[in-house]
């Protein structure tokens, strides 16, 4: 048997992003529940990503 990941898998993640100098970060307290969950999705999307690459790595998948 052949255990194959998907080469999108191996795709780099982007760079986390960093605030500019001088940058300023307004927003109410929807705005900020909004931005939170935003980035808690990101964050478990990412977690899901190289959580699978090492499953992969460590079943010996091509």
């Amino acid at each position: 048997m052949r255990l194959v990941c998907p080469a999108d898998l191996r795709r780099p993640l982007p760079a986390a992003p960093s605030p500019a100098p001088g940058a300023v970060i307004r927003h109410n307290a929807a705005g900020g529940a909004y931005l939170d969950a935003k980035i808690a999705r990101g964050e478990a999307a990412e977690a899901i990503v190289t959580d699978t690459r090492a499953a992969c790595d460590k079943a010996g998948a091509q």
